[in-house]
């Protein structure tokens, strides 16, 4: 009797990846709402991966995509910086030629200077914003994301003390009413 052919792990995530690629191409799809949560939680029990494990997974998932999302955000608020540094220094070069600084015969070398540091430092933050360091932008994107997070629990936290706040008062104004009814009904009875 012959064995039945056996596969690694690997090579059994390849041929499903392979089969779902054929699938999705022959069978055109109007819309593509992905799993949720639950359903890959389930879907990893039916592989034998533990509920924990789905869950941690998955956690980490989210918090990569936040951190990519984070980053992406960085990289864009540093070219802008830059490119608005670059046409600040343009305009203020031009002005200079426009008003015949620059021809004037005996240069002053305090404005080479401080055009020439400032052109070093635009270049240092175009280098900085098109090649930045991976372990320094993987640290400012989660301290972004901390302060998004504090921000948005302060806020919360606000919310929830103004609505505890009024809850209290709408509680402290009906037993105050009732108290008043109370006072006001004994007056009444006693002549």
């Amino acid at each position: 009797m012959g064995s039945e052919k056996r596969y690694s792990s690997a090579e059994a995530r390849a041929i499903l990846q392979r089969a779902e690629q054929r699938t999705q191409s022959q069978v055109p799809r109007e819309r593509d709402d992905g799993l949720s949560e639950s359903e890959v939680v389930e879907t990893a029990r039916e592989l034998g991966i533990s509920e924990q494990q789905a869950m941690l997974a998955l956690r980490e998932h989210d918090e990569d995509r936040e951190l990519v999302q984070a980053e992406s955000e960085l990289k864009q608020l540093a070219s802008r910086r830059v490119f608005g540094h670059a046409i600040f220094f343009g305009v203020s070069q031009a002005l200079l030629v426009l008003f015949g600084l620059w021809s004037v015969l005996p240069r002053p070398l305090w404005l080479l200077a401080l055009t020439t540091v400032w052109l070093g430092g635009l270049l240092w933050a175009l280098r900085a914003a098109w090649f930045p360091d991976p372990d320094r932008l993987r640290e400012q994107a989660k301290a972004r994301l901390l302060r998004k997070r504090l921000k948005a629990s302060t806020r919360e936290f606000g919310e929830a003390v103004q609505s505890g706040a009024a809850k209290l008062l709408a509680v402290s104004a009906k037993k105050l009413d009732e108290g008043v009814e109370r006072l006001t009904r004994d007056t009444k009875e006693k002549p």
